[in-house]
């Protein structure tokens, strides 16, 4: 009886060391490439952040919302697919916070315009792509009130060592609501009403449609 219980457990020893070599080989998630480290950045004509070709033959616009729970999965795959054609493709990024950022006693709670106002806030003292890329990575819950937003960008401010007081003056001042509302009107006019939405051309794209593109453009 011993003996057979001994047999059992190096079989499954066995077996969980040969799903854990195959899961290693091939299907574990694979790490995202950013390709910010070598890529090329900047802000379009409206003033959005771009990361990738100078002069691109292809332009994505991106809708994302930092408190969307999928969003960043999917930006981590649209990026990869990206950092293999940093020459000829652009990525445009629009920080749609799905709500009005105007304040007033209701809109001061959205969480999402909060979210929206420190990425534009940190690509005054950093590169944008490091804002973002830190909030698109990092662990964290969801964020149904204001003071949770204010809580996770207060430390992943501190955590970038920005500047606390120049951070804080610039998160509600009015210029700043003025670009987060610009971006929330225009996805209005495009009616965009989801989060992560792809342009191309004027055109909205599926993600896989999208990667296709990305990859295509040579």
């Amino acid at each position: 009886m011993r003996k057979k219980a001994i047999i059992t457990f190096a079989v499954f020893v066995a077996l969980l060391l040969a799903f854990a070599a195959v899961y290693q080989c091939g299907l574990a998630p694979k790490p995202w490439t950013s390709g910010a480290d070598t890529a090329a950045t900047g802000v379009d004509e409206t003033g959005a952040p771009w990361i990738g070709a100078a002069t691109p033959k292809l332009v994505v616009h991106e809708y994302l919302d930092f408190d969307c729970p999928h969003c960043p999965q999917t930006h981590r795959t649209v990026r990869t697919a990206l950092a293999g054609r940093l020459d000829t493709v652009r990525l445009v990024r629009h920080d749609y916070a799905r709500m009005p950022c105007k304040p007033n006693d209701d809109q001061a709670r959205y969480p999402t315009c909060e979210m929206a106002r420190a990425a534009i806030c940190a690509g005054e003292q950093i590169s944008y792509w490091q804002w973002n890329d830190a909030v698109i990575t990092s662990p964290r819950a969801d964020l149904p009130s204001i003071a949770d937003a204010h809580s996770y960008v207060d430390k992943l401010r501190d955590t970038m060592n920005l500047d606390a007081a120049a951070f804080a003056k610039c998160l509600y001042a009015a210029d700043t609501i003025d670009k987060a509302q610009a971006i929330y009107d225009r996805a209005e006019q495009l009616r965009i009403n989801s989060t992560p939405t792809y342009i191309i051309d004027g055109r909205k794209m599926t993600v896989r449609e999208t990667i296709d593109k990305i990859r295509a453009a040579r």
